[in-house]
């Protein structure tokens, strides 16, 4: 229908019918709150079948960070749609990373998830992903990389016990190092002790 200025007039139909009524935004949101009311407690179930972190020697900050509600529960207001079933992951989930060789002040800045042949050296296990405890690998691969430069790619990671003049035909890893993740780098904030047989 055309107005009085040549404009079209907007019947009060229409209006209603351009978005969803507050009915139906109200049904919508009381079936969101049911799913996510089942899926907290749910969450709270598989939280009180794990042992607390108070019980395992952890502390009391410890048990109430994991109380703290997960990142992956919310209400999408656009489209009122589901969100992804969140997984409860214990927090000893490990990780493992292959090390290249180390700078001179002990940071490995090239490591990746996979062992590389002629490239990685050591192996860093690490259960946060901040702290890692790092062995030199024993493998012939590794211990002739290694091998090349006992000053550049052991001493600076690494006490060596035993011969360090003939070629290795095993390292044994003694005492693991540690190393902390920082700006992209593991830094070793323990060397290694490794003996040479």
């Amino acid at each position: 229908m055309m107005g009085f200025f040549g404009k079209k007039e907007t019947a009060p139909e229409e209006e209603i019918q351009q978005g969803p009524s507050a009915t139906e935004l109200i049904t919508k949101l009381e079936k969101r709150v049911k799913i996510l009311e089942r899926r907290v407690t749910a969450l709270e179930e598989q939280l009180a079948s794990q042992p607390a972190a108070t019980e395992e020697g952890g502390t009391e900050a410890a048990a109430a960070e994991q109380s703290q509600p997960s990142p992956g529960i919310g209400i999408n207001m656009d489209g009122l749609s589901e969100v992804a079933p969140v997984a409860i992951h214990p927090a000893t989930a490990e990780a493992r990373y292959y090390l290249g060789a180390p700078s001179v002040d002990g940071v490995f800045a090239n490591f990746s998830v996979q062992e590389q042949i002629g490239k990685s050296i050591y192996q860093l296990t690490t259960q946060d992903g901040v702290n890692g405890t790092f062995i030199l690998m024993d493998t012939a691969d590794a211990i002739a990389s290694a091998m090349i430069s006992i000053s550049q790619f052991i001493k600076p990671v690494c006490k060596v016990n035993g011969n360090s003049h003939t070629m290795p035909h095993h390292i044994i890893t003694e005492e693991e190092g540690v190393a902390t993740f920082e700006a992209g780098v593991w830094r070793v904030t323990r060397k290694a002790v490794v003996r040479f047989e």
